[in-house]
């Protein structure tokens, strides 16, 4: 799976600057989804050890609380629409450039390519193939390495908290 998901990376040239900073906003975008988590599981803990007399809780902490989890939501999904506006597109265009080199090759080759070959073939390797690798080539992509960004994330939290 790795080997492909290099081949697809490979594939985008010259936009793996903006596949990368998706990546990046993809690590963000997991650090805001587990924020939460912790802010509220270490607000449990404040209020628990204020109810049990160990500590005493401050007025403004849970309002403090409360707009630092509205704020974390905010910002996971600022970074998970700039991830999108950034990564997404790239499927696209990378497969308008395969089709313009294709058709110029294809210009090029002998009017006997197209008897000997079906040209239905020809023309399903153009389309729907390419389409097929341009929608879900960038989806697997972004699912993977997301997937890997988001423990790594969970895993960076735990042993911070621990």
């Amino acid at each position: 799976m790795l080997s492909t998901i290099k081949r697809i990376i490979r594939w985008t040239g010259p936009y793996k600057k903006r596949l990368y900073l998706g990546f990046f906003y993809s690590f963000l975008v997991s650090s805001f989804a587990a924020m939460p988590i912790f802010a509220a599981a270490y607000t449990l803990g404040r209020v628990i050890a204020d109810w049990r007399g160990e500590t005493e809780l401050q007025p403004g902490f849970l309002w403090l609380m409360l707009a630092a989890l509205v704020a974390f939501v905010l910002l996971r999904f600022l970074f998970s629409y700039l991830r999108a506006r950034t990564q997404e597109s790239i499927g696209h265009e990378v497969a308008a450039e395969q089709r313009i080199r294709i058709g110029d090759i294809l210009k090029r080759v002998p009017m006997g390519y197209f008897s000997k070959n079906s040209i239905g073939e020809v023309s399903a390797a153009v389309t729907t193939e390419l389409s097929v690798l341009e929608l879900q080539g960038m989806k697997m992509i972004d699912a993977v390495v997301n997937g890997y960004i988001s423990v790594l994330v969970v895993i960076l939290f735990l042993i911070f908290f621990s």
